[in-house]
């Protein structure tokens, strides 16, 4: 399994003109049951459910912002040659509606890259270059980031946490992550929700608990009550950590 992604990914196709569905190809540089299970692995990784039109077929609804009704997207791969599969990606919203083609075309790009991300998460593998590039792009996918916020790199679940466009869904779940310092980084972030930072100010990590009190209080959010009770956290916290 080739580590590099590039080294995976052949030329890809666009076919968006707003008069017909939407669609996306590439090819892969595997053979095509490989790429098959690696898709069905990243549906099943946000809860979706498919139905199999033939041995390298499938559907599944989407649901799209902007657009009123899920979306069925129909996936087709086809063998090559031995070693090299193409992948089909189409969205039918069943009118001709150029708004809504270009929301359809923009979900095609992310399945494609949560699909890129998912051919490249081999056990042992090293988290590749593209991809932390792609986690701090300020034009990220926010379905992409809630997909790279289960990432097992724990570098890239921080970044998911600092970039503006990951939903609040996915940053509550970062809140209670196992690594530190992907909570960290969301306690230290000025950007983050209210509700979010007070549930940190309770976390088990005496600095994770004190950075989102300090953060709390910069920002100036909360009551009265509240913010002396931060300040009171902040205190204990320098109290308890200066030298006797």
């Amino acid at each position: 399994m080739p580590k590099d992604v590039q080294s995976l990914l052949s030329d890809t196709k666009y076919a968006f003109n707003g008069e017909e569905p939407p669609e996306l190809e590439f090819g892969v540089m595997l053979k095509p049951d490989v790429v098959l299970e690696a898709i069905r692995r990243a549906l099943r990784a946000q809860g979706m459910f498919w139905r199999q039109g033939g041995a390298m077929q499938m559907t599944f609804y989407r649901n799209v912002a902007g657009v009123s009704r899920p979306i069925p997207v129909h996936i087709e791969l086809w063998r090559i040659n031995f070693m090299q599969t193409r992948v089909c990606l189409t969205a039918d919203y069943g009118t001709k509606d150029g708004t809504v083609s270009r929301a359809l075309m923009r979900e095609l790009n992310s399945l494609k890259q949560i699909f890129q991300i998912e051919l490249c998460s081999q056990p042992g593998a090293p988290t590749p270059a593209w991809l932390k590039k792609l986690v701090v792009d300020p034009a990220a996918s926010p379905f992409v980031l809630s997909y790279l916020s289960k990432h097992k790199d724990a570098e890239i679940r921080t970044c998911v946490a600092d970039n503006a466009l990951t939903p609040l869904s996915t940053l509550q779940q970062l809140a209670a992550d196992a690594d530190v310092n992907v909570r960290y980084a969301i306690a230290e972030n000025h950007n983050i929700c209210r509700s979010i930072l007070t549930f940190l100010t309770e976390d088990e990590n005496p600095y994770v608990a004190c950075r989102a009190a300090k953060t709390l209080l910069r920002i100036g959010r909360g009551e009265a009550a509240l913010l002396q009770d931060l300040r009171q956290i902040v205190f204990d916290f320098e109290v308890a950590a200066s030298p006797v």
